[in-house]
């Protein structure tokens, strides 16, 4: 993608005190699982809270990402939502991350050399939509962010980690095509220490010199082989030539 840079992302953190009310609901029939929703309070007043993304800790428990909304106690309009979880259901510990604006949380994975975790979604600066990522430790605490520092709207919406160590991100990239702006495919690698490998972003063509004036959006990643290849899930108006007339990809 040229011109893209990437930069540590100031993320404006503020210390508050969020009471979460755990509701478990037992099914007779299935006595061995458990049903429990976790509201993000403060004081009375509820939070809009959604969780876009769950695994298995590897310090036992789980970990749930996502993005919340709350006028009383929120750092913008909705911002990331990053919630530890113990074995039984009950909440260890809730941090909202997140800009003054609208900021959204969709995927989370954790790396086994430090138990620390990988949120990656978007964040607002400059009136514009970033595709960003956040490295936190085992306790939550932040210890970086890294943000793409590019003139148009961008979005990860999923990151993967793969056995070298290595993190893989996908989403969307904005561009102008024909005085449009359309998304296209986004990809893009970080080691562990969030230090770039590479990333690009996949133009479509009609033909080899006329670009497609098709939207693209990559909504899943997986790895093939460690570190080298990776296979992207996404959705494509290139066929149907109508916005919101989608194709998968």
């Amino acid at each position: 993608v040229t011109g893209v840079q990437t930069c540590a992302l100031p993320i404006f953190l503020k210390a508050i005190l969020i009471a979460l009310v755990a509701l478990l609901f037992t099914q007779n029939s299935f006595s061995q699982y458990q049903e429990r929703s976790y509201d993000v309070k403060c004081g009375a007043v509820s939070g809009y809270d959604v969780g876009r993304s769950i695994i298995n800790r590897l310090d036992n428990g789980y970990a749930i990402a996502g993005y919340s909304y709350n006028p009383v106690c929120g750092i913008g309009p909705f911002d990331w939502l990053f919630l530890r979880v113990k074995p039984n259901g009950n909440y260890e510990s809730v941090r909202l991350l997140g800009t003054t604006s609208d900021d959204r949380c969709y995927s989370l994975v954790q790396s086994p050399n430090d138990s620390g975790y990988i949120l990656a979604g978007n964040m607002f600066t400059s009136s514009k939509s970033r595709a960003t990522f956040v490295k936190l430790n085992k306790s939550s605490s932040l210890v970086y962010s890294k943000r793409l520092n590019d003139t148009l709207n961008s979005q990860y919406m999923q990151v993967v980690r793969d056995p070298s160590n290595v993190y893989g991100f996908t989403g969307w990239s904005e561009k102008s095509v024909s005085t449009k702006l359309r998304h296209k495919l986004l990809a893009s690698q970080y080691n562990s220490a969030g230090v770039r490998n590479w990333i690009y972003r996949y133009n479509s063509f009609v033909t080899a010199t006329m670009e497609s004036k098709s939207t693209e959006e990559a909504y899943s990643l997986c790895f093939q082989n460690a570190g080298t290849c990776y296979g992207v899930a996404a959705r494509t108006d290139y066929f149907s030539g109508k916005a919101g007339v989608w194709d998968i990809m």
